[in-house]
């Protein structure tokens, strides 16, 4: 009696390899560090017979007291973003909020462009204290060696005194044109 073979060595090797690939992937992660701020840009109060867009941009910390906060407003070419800039030493746990208006700099510019966009980006020193403390806990970071880390990475960095930028970006809604 004669054996017929089902497979083939490559496709049994292939096989083999894509289960290992596949067992290997699915163990693999990596923990990000605490989110230390929290920012929003939504629309402010309308005001009737004007041009211009008003947002509102909020900014609170999430975890302790970041300090040197610097907040940037900036937007695409074709606008002007007014206060461009606000500063402050600490981040307390009270959010900051700032009103904002944004206005066409030409007549064929409009706050509507699918191109355009208003964004709030802020640098800052993280409080390292506390994101070392939220780094710690078991309970949010199981994996030892994860925990550990990201616990070295955040030392590392308070020792450096480095600053961290987060942005938000807001996509101003397109008008839909009506039939003339």
């Amino acid at each position: 009696m004669k054996t017929i073979r089902m497979c083939s060595k490559p496709l049994v090797f292939f096989m083999f390899l894509l289960t290992l690939s596949t067992v290997s992937a699915a163990s693999e992660f990596r923990y990000l560090l605490p989110a230390n701020i929290v920012m929003t840009l939504e629309p402010g109060p309308v005001a009737t017979g004007s041009n211009a867009l008003f947002l509102v941009a909020t900014l609170r910390a999430k975890v302790g007291m970041p300090k040197d906060v610097e907040v940037f407003f900036e937007a695409t070419p074709d606008f002007k973003i007014t206060p461009e800039k606000a500063s402050l030493p600490q981040l307390a746990t009270s959010p900051l909020t700032t009103q904002l208006t944004v206005t066409p700099l030409s007549a064929s510019a409009t706050v509507t462009s699918s191109e355009s966009w208003i964004r709030m980006r802020v640098v800052y020193e993280p409080d390292y204290t506390s994101l070392a403390r939220v780094a710690e806990n078991p309970s949010k970071y199981p994996d030892p060696n994860e925990r550990k880390r990201i616990t070295d990475r955040i030392l590392k960095n308070a020792k450096a005194h480095a600053r961290q930028t987060d942005a938000v970006r807001y996509f101003p809604q397109i008008k839909q044109r009506t039939a003339e």
